[in-house]
């Protein structure tokens, strides 16, 4: 019940924060901050379930910098990521950004394709990293940094 009113508390903070008008912060032109309010891990073997970003290794916040086209753990993640975006177009009124991971040279076959799709009308975004039989899906907003 905490996580959800939380989970609406930032929602009706973003509301008053930036208006109808603020779908021209998620066009691709601005540095953007994001935020995962929840995570869900889904296999082949057994379903999908809730997940902290603790036991998946994942970040909280990360940067999606569209000038160096990467996105980018920030500070308060103990390890610095990037992972260069390959593909960004607006549809549907959606900012989609895409990329492609090798991963860590010491984890082996941990490649993975990643999408993000970001609403133009208040920043509600959703992230999800695949690779062999799993996903990682992570549900969030982001607001402009710039």
């Amino acid at each position: 019940m905490t996580k959800t009113i939380t989970s609406l508390a930032g929602a009706l903070l973003f509301a008053i924060a930036f208006p109808a008008a603020a779908e021209d912060y998620f066009d691709g032109s601005h540095t953007l901050l994001c935020t995962i309010a929840a995570i869900f891990e889904c296999s082949v073997g057994s379903g999908c379930s809730r997940v902290t970003a603790e036991e998946v290794d994942a970040p909280n916040y990360f940067l999606v910098d569209f000038n160096q086209k990467i996105l980018v753990t920030t500070r308060a993640h103990d390890e610095r990521r990037e992972s260069a975006i390959e593909n960004m177009e607006t549809v549907d009124d959606k900012l989609i950004v895409q990329g492609i991971e090798d991963g860590r040279d010491d984890v082996p076959n941990d490649g993975v394709g990643w999408s993000m799709a970001v609403n133009d009308d208040d920043g509600g975004m959703v992230i999800s990293a695949v690779t062999d039989g799993a996903a990682l899906t992570g549900l969030g907003w982001c607001v402009p940094t710039d």
